[in-house]
Formats: C-alpha cells, sequence, structure tokens
C-alpha cells in the first residue's frame, strides 16, 4: 500500500507539478494585484473624496471611448480600486472579451482604458490583466474551467496522500517538521520537500478546495442542491410598460432596500435577455474582512424587486460557498490572509523542485 501511494504520489507531482507551480506563482502575484497595477501604473493611484459624483456622467464619458461596444457594469471605486471601474462587452449576451474603462471618482474624467479578460499583452500597463487571464484560462481556451477543477482535485489528492506518507510516530514528530543540521545533501533536500508540503499544507487545502469550487460552480452547486441559488433573475420585456429607469433612479431604489452600513459595489446593466438591472452591495459584517455580497435585481421598467440574494437568508451550504472566493483570495482574512496566500502561491514551486531533485537522485542511484 506504501510503496504504491508513493509511486502515485511522485507521479501526480511530476505530471501536474508544472500547472501547480504556473497556478500557483500566478496566485501568488494576484493577491495583490491593485497596489501591483497601481504602482507599475502611477497615473491609476489616484486620491478621491470617497463620495460617488454624477454616475450618468461617469458612464458617458466611458461610452465615448468604446461607443461599439455594450456597455456591462460599473464597479465603484473602493479601497482597493481606487477608481471606477466601467466594463464594456461585445453585445449583451457574449461576455467573452472584456473591456475596461478607468475613471477617476471626483472628476469623472477617464483616467486610461484597456481590454481586460482575455489579453495576452506584457506591457506595463496590462501586465496585471495578462497575469489574472493566465492564471485564469492557463493557455487551453474553454477548457481551462474544466482543467482548473481537474489541477485542484489533483492538488488535494497530492496534499492527502503527501500527509499520509509524512504521518510520523510521536517520538519523531520534532524530527518530521524541521530540517536535519549537518544531515547530507540529499537529506536535507528531503526534509525540505517534508517541511515545505507540512507547514504549507493547511494553505493549499483551502486554496485547492476553494479553488475546485470556483473553476466548477454551478456543478458543486448541483451537487450540493444548491444550483438555483443564486441566477441573474429575467422578467418579460413589456412594451406596454414604461421606459427603462435610469441609473440614477435605480440606484435610489437600490439604497431603499439596501439599509444602513452597507457600501455600494457595483451595477450590472440590463439587457434584452435580462431586462433587469443588478445592483451590488457589500455588507461588512459577513464574510471576515471580505463582506459578503447583497444583490438585487429590479425590473428595469417598473423599478420593482424581482430577486434579491443576502447572506442572512441563505442555508449553511450557500453560506460555506460564499466563502471560497474570499478564501481563495485571502480577502477574508484581510491583509494577513492575502499575504498568506502570496506565500502559499510559491509552495508548490519548492514542492516540485525538491521533489524532482530527490527523484533524479534516486534515478541516479
Amino acid at each position: 500500500m506504501r510503496n504504491w501511494l508513493v509511486k502515485t504520489h511522485r507521479y501526480l507531482g511530476l505530471t501536474v507539478g508544472i500547472f501547480l507551480v504556473f497556478l500557483g506563482v500566478t496566485g501568488s502575484i494576484l493577491a495583490f494585484y491593485p497596489e501591483i497595477d497601481r504602482s507599475i501604473n502611477p497615473h491609476l493611484d489616484v486620491r478621491a473624496s470617497g463620495k460617488i459624483q454624477n454616475v450618468n456622467l461617469v458612464l458617458n464619458n466611458s461610452k465615448a471611448i468604446f461607443p461599439d461596444k455594450f456597455l456591462h457594469s460599473i464597479f465603484f471605486a473602493s479601497e482597493e480600486h481606487r477608481f471606477h471601474q466601467v466594463w464594456f462587452t461585445p453585445s449583451g449576451e457574449d461576455s467573452s472579451l472584456m473591456w475596461e474603462v478607468m475613471v477617476h471618482p471626483d472628476t469623472t474624467e477617464v483616467i486610461g482604458h484597456r481590454q481586460a479578460v482575455p489579453v495576452y499583452e506584457f506591457t506595463r500597463e496590462n501586465l496585471v490583466n495578462t497575469i489574472y487571464t493566465l492564471h485564469l484560462l492557463m493557455f487551453v481556451g474553454p477548457w481551462s474551467y474544466i482543467a482548473l477543477g481537474v489541477c485542484g482535485v489533483f492538488l488535494l489528492m497530492t496534499l492527502l496522500i503527501g500527509v499520509w506518507l509524512w504521518w510520523p510516530t510521536s517520538k519523531s514528530f520534532l524530527l518530521s517538521v524541521s530540517v536535519k543540521r549537518g544531515a547530507s545533501s540529499i537529506r536535507r533536500i528531503f526534509d525540505l520537500h517534508r517541511v515545505f508540503g507540512i507547514y504549507g499544507f493547511v494553505f493549499l487545502f483551502v486554496i485547492s478546495l476553494s479553488g475546485i469550487y470556483l473553476s466548477l460552480p454551478r456543478q458543486i452547486e448541483t451537487i450540493f442542491g444548491v444550483g438555483e441559488a443564486r441566477h441573474i433573475s429575467s422578467v418579460p420585456n413589456n412594451a406596454s410598460q414604461k421606459q427603462q429607469m435610469d441609473l440614477g433612479g435605480v440606484l435610489e431604489r437600490a439604497a431603499d432596500l439596501g439599509g444602513e452600513g452597507l457600501r455600494l459595489k457595483s451595477v450590472w446593466m440590463p439587457t434584452e435577455a435580462t431586462n433587469v438591472w443588478r445592483v451590488t452591495y457589500s455588507d461588512p459584517a459577513n464574510i471576515g474582512r471580505a463582506g459578503s455580497d447583497v444583490i438585487f435585481w429590479i425590473d428595469a421598467r417598473t423599478g420593482v424587486l424581482v430577486s434579491a440574494d443576502r447572506y442572512e437568508t441563505d442555508s449553511s451550504v450557500q453560506r460555506l460557498l460564499r466563502w471560497q472566493l474570499p478564501l481563495h483570495s485571502g480577502k477574508a482574512l484581510g491583509t494577513w490572509g492575502r499575504v498568506a496566500v502570496l506565500i502559499s502561491g510559491f509552495v508548490p514551486l519548492a514542492l516540485f523542485i525538491t521533489g524532482l531533485l530527490i527523484w533524479r537522485r534516486k534515478r541516479a542511484s
């Protein structure tokens, strides 16, 4: 049994290890991508009063940049992103490409624009979006989500097998979590491999589990029986009703629904297919430092609330699933959580290098 597990562990490490290294390193960079983006693009490091100015002017200035694109959504300035992000897609039904317009929250001036995701453009302006694309798509395009889910499963298997093989007796516990001094080079490499694995186990375990869900959310939700819990609601497009509400009216309606203590996060525009506005707030009372999303779907013509989604009304399973993205990014634990993700992302690289050295030494002996 042990020999079979050793061979399986080695095979998984050598075959999918390079993909896990790639995901880990790109994920580490993305843990602080807003800060990196601002540091290499100083014009994005704006200071604002925090008061939302004329939103319709923000949208109009953005539309002038991409007049032939569909205005998809606006994400409002926050501590993380200090500028408004206005997003465009080829059409209301096609979001395979996205363009981003960055708008100063005080002056409503456009301070930059770029194709966002997917993009392969290793320029200073678009480096972060390129890394995000690489992390998300891994060069395999439409199959990326399946590939990411499979990599997450393999990482989980590798971690569990590694812990089983590592599990020490009570007498040898201290030796199993440290690097022996004065040992041979191969022994030090073996100890390093073991130490990297066991100290990074908890973080990589959480990242792999959350990564599986984020790659295959519909499948996981279906397994747990909550597949219809979150969806973009839609209403019939009745031409006899009054004209579509403007964004200002929608925000006033959503503010009445939201209540105290919520921060406006984003608005998705209505399409012919949905005919609803999607307004998202962030509630700091839930999901640690990240806050939970509170979403209202509002009829684009009548202003009637079509559907609502908030943490307080979720089942236990739905609440658990809500935690997955904040845990994966580290935001649930604030800055220290993001630091943990940053460091954890390099653990697969350390495991791959030390594992490869051990394998080569054993083959040579």
